[in-house]
């Protein structure tokens, strides 16, 4: 009896130890686990790109955050009546007036900043805003002069981010100079910004009794003002104007074209760019003229990003998200070596390779810090290819195996290192190099069979 149940755990030895089946179930239990630190080590990566935004941050609240010009508005307050309560009450509204003409020239001189490890784009800029208002229509609105508070008819000037500021505004309103102050009084439009209170004189016309009759005239009056504003990574404006026109250059090389409208021209090189966006009334959802409603102006706005040419954090972020592909390329390939020379791997060796697989992420995100991704991809490669295919080479005492696994290894991390930097060919290049490897697989394991000691 006892000799029964040595021989029937001899042969349970020698099935685990042969068997092909239970070999699979094995690798493919040990690559979920290795699922663990795969995971850890993308919620690492986001947590350093955290990081990189706080620095960037830090950084803007000191110098002035992504900048949105909007203006100018004017604003006139006006009475109305109302019953409310079953009385005839008067209430004080607004009225607000948008330009006919708006240009704004600028130029954008980037900063590239540091905050530790990270890399942060600054810029100052000086805008030349002018353009033109043209005659206010009361009876568009329905109202009447009488009703109208003259005295208190404001220009408003958006500025997102009141810090950026390095100088005072001027407004050459109609030929006179006016101080703008801080602050919106009414935030009705815009949330941040300047104001100031405006002069529209009051005129006398003769009756034909002889009596005299006064109004106010308001019709084709330019104005012009100078922003000098420092902002981080954007600038945006609003297209405020009938017609808006923008012309921004700069030496940056690297912009991005966002927002609502594209520029219509626009040139872009090493030495920087120049842009020129033309946008007009009927390209928005607001009106040039409206009373109280509270229109949604930022939804038109358009503008550049001052990007980095390389973020190293999302193109981590992404070759971590491959990192199951790779251990599992790997391992298929040792399993394969495995059943053609006769060689048993024990799941401790295979553990120790998946470990080294995940390693190359750690090593690319800590490197790539400092060195850029690409370099950082070329040195982890070398490590880890490096590494698997000496300690291949003691696990099948063989040189010319380990050679062709180290360079079946680097080939897989080469090719993967060209799909993520073809963003807009990734998935065309990702299929056809599954469907190359599947290929490969299919016709070195031709001849094996796998119900011998399956």
């Amino acid at each position: 009896m006892e000799n029964e149940q040595n021989g029937f755990v001899d042969k349970a030895r020698h099935w685990a130890k042969t068997s092909i089946m239970l070999k699979m179930i094995t690798i493919g239990f040990l690559i979920v686990i290795l699922l663990i630190p795969e995971s850890m080590i993308q919620s690492l990566i986001r947590e350093r790109s955290y990081a990189r935004d706080g620095a960037v941050n830090e950084v803007s609240n000191k110098w002035g955050q992504s900048q949105t010009i909007t203006g100018p508005i004017l604003t006139i307050p006006y009475i109305s009546e109302v019953y409310k309560d079953g009385k005839l009450r008067k209430t004080k509204q607004f009225a607000h007036f948008l330009p006919s003409k708006v240009l704004i020239d600028g130029a954008v001189n980037p900063h590239q900043k540091h905050r530790g490890i990270y890399d942060i784009i600054l810029y100052d800029t000086d805008l030349k805003v002018s353009g033109q208002f043209d005659n206010i229509d009361l009876s568009k609105l329905n109202l009447e002069e009488s009703d109208m508070i003259w005295d208190e008819a404001k220009i408003a000037i958006g500025i997102s981010d009141l810090r950026g500021l390095t100088d005072v505004i001027q407004l050459d309103w109609n030929g006179s100079k006016i101080a703008m102050n801080p602050g919106v009084e009414n935030a009705q439009m815009i949330s941040s910004g300047v104001h100031t209170i405006i002069n529209i004189p009051e005129k006398r016309n003769q009756n034909e009794d002889g009596s005299y009759s006064s109004f106010r005239e308001f019709k084709n009056i330019p104005f012009a003002y100078t922003l000098q504003v420092n902002g981080s990574s954007n600038l945006r404006f609003t297209p405020i104007g009938k017609q808006t026109t923008v012309n921004l250059s700069s030496s940056w090389p690297s912009p991005k074209f966002d927002g609502a409208f594209l520029p219509q021209k626009h040139e872009v090189n090493d030495s920087g760019f120049v842009s020129q966006w033309k946008v007009i009334n009927l390209n928005r959802n607001y009106p040039q003229q409206w009373t109280n409603s509270n229109y949604h102006l930022n939804n038109s706005d358009f503008g550049v990003d001052l990007i980095l040419p390389v973020d190293e954090y999302q193109k981590s972020l992404r070759s971590a998200k491959y990192a199951s592909l790779i251990v599992l390329l790997t391992f298929l390939a040792f399993f394969f070596i495995e059943i053609a020379n006769g060689k048993r791997i024990h799941p401790l060796q295979y553990i120790l390779v998946g470990s080294a697989l995940v390693l190359f992420y750690s090593l690319l995100l800590s490197i790539s810090e400092h060195f850029g991704f690409n370099i950082a991809y070329s040195i982890s490669t070398i490590m880890i290819a490096g590494l698997i295919g000496m300690y291949s080479s003691f696990i099948f005492k063989s040189g010319k195996m380990a050679s062709i696994l180290t360079a079946g290894l680097g080939g897989i991390y080469c090719f993967m290192f060209f799909v993520l930097n073809s963003e807009d060919y990734a998935l065309l290049m990702g299929s056809i190099g599954l469907f190359a490897i599947l290929s490969i697989v299919m016709y070195a394991t031709r001849n094996i069979n796998f119900y011998k000691s399956a």
